[in-house]
This record gives C-alpha cells, structure tokens and sequence, in this order.
C-alpha cells in the first residue's frame, strides 16, 4: 500500500502572532472560503470560513474594494491576495 502524505499549504503552517495593527471591524461576506474582511492602513484582515484570520500588509485600498465586488471572493483572493502580500496569521 502507498501512503502518500499531503503538506499543508504554506499560509496555514504560519505561525500565531499578534496582529500587525487592530482592524477596527470587519463585513461579513458572500463566500465558501472567506467569511468577513475588514481593511484599515492599508492592512486587509480576511477571517476564512475554517476559523483563521490573517492579515495582509500593504495591500492598496482599491484592492480591498476590488475583493468587496468581486462576483467569485474565494477566486479574487486566490489570484489577486493570496502569495502577492505578506501574511500574518493572527488566529
């Protein structure tokens, strides 16, 4: 029999920290993967559907509202966030 073992990815083996600054709130949205983001100093905190929050450092405001409109979030933030912008994983 073959085991084959499957690594995490690497945004979800990051370490815990506290985060960069305190996004003041974040909007639930329409997602299978997302579940709210909040954007302040151009720091964009995303709560994902499994528990984690991240935040994502320098990220340009009209990206943030770029990912509010998107018609497909999870797809916006696989190709436009996701790798692009340093992460911090704070829960």
């Amino acid at each position: 029999m073959l085991c084959v073992a499957i690594a995490a990815p690497a945004y979800a083996r990051l370490p815990v920290r506290e985060p960069y600054i305190t996004v003041p709130y974040r909007i639930p949205v329409t997602s299978s993967n997302l579940k709210s983001v909040g954007f302040d100093s151009n720091v964009l905190e995303i709560e994902f559907q499994n528990g984690g929050i991240y935040q994502y450092l320098r990220v340009p405001e009209d990206i943030y509202q770029d990912l509010l409109s998107a018609p497909s979030k999870g797809r916006f933030f696989n190709m436009s966030i996701k790798g692009r912008y340093k992460a911090i994983r704070i829960k």
